[in-house]
């Protein structure tokens, strides 16, 4: 489920998206969710399209109750040369995976599996909805959750609010290059 683009099959599109706004609740059950874009992992192939998503922001809540959801992208789980760009985009909506086994994450829930010529790159990013995973709390992250990825990640210039989730990114068997900083506000009367 995504609110602009949910990919299932089409193994060589290209994918742009920008300028774009997500109000929309978005709810996805036993598969991922993302506020505009998100591919159904369970697919098999060798997807090696681009997806591009620029100068947007989700509103929304989104929610999953199993595998990725994220504020962005839900699901980023293509292979071999395939490429994601997040480029000037914030989520301020609720991010929620409700399964023990899911991951959580205002931008990118799931930066996933092996792309050996791909390239992950997420810059310029702000999270400052809340991001929980009601059934375990520790795969909840501000940012980006990667995993299994031979190429490298680039995270530059995200940054989040102080207390959006209790990490603000996992990388894992992932080759990463990161720059993040954490904002603090208080709110008074």
């Amino acid at each position: 489920a995504a609110g602009f683009f949910a990919l299932s099959n089409d193994y060589a599109a290209d994918i742009e998206i920008s300028n774009s706004f997500n109000y929309a609740t978005v709810t996805a059950k036993n598969k991922s969710a993302g506020g505009f874009y998100t591919v159904d992992a369970s697919t098999g192939g060798d997807r090696h399209g681009t997806v591009t998503i620029t100068g947007c922001a989700n509103f929304g809540s989104i929610t999953a109750s199993d595998w990725r959801v994220g504020g962005i992208v839900g699901e980023f789980n293509e292979e071999s040369t395939s490429v994601l760009y997040v480029d000037y985009c914030y989520n301020m909506g609720a991010i929620t995976m409700t399964g023990g086994g899911g991951f959580a994450a205002g931008i990118v829930g799931g930066a996933c599996f092996n792309a050996p010529s791909g390239k992950r790159s997420i810059t310029n990013v702000y999270n400052g909805g809340a991001i929980k995973n009601t059934a375990n709390s520790s795969t909840a992250y501000q940012i980006a959750y990667a995993q299994n990825s031979s190429n490298t990640l680039t995270i530059e210039n995200a940054t989040y609010l102080s207390g959006t989730a209790q990490k603000n990114m996992k990388t894992e068997n992932v080759t990463a290059s990161t720059t993040l900083a954490k904002l603090s506000a208080t709110v008074t009367s």
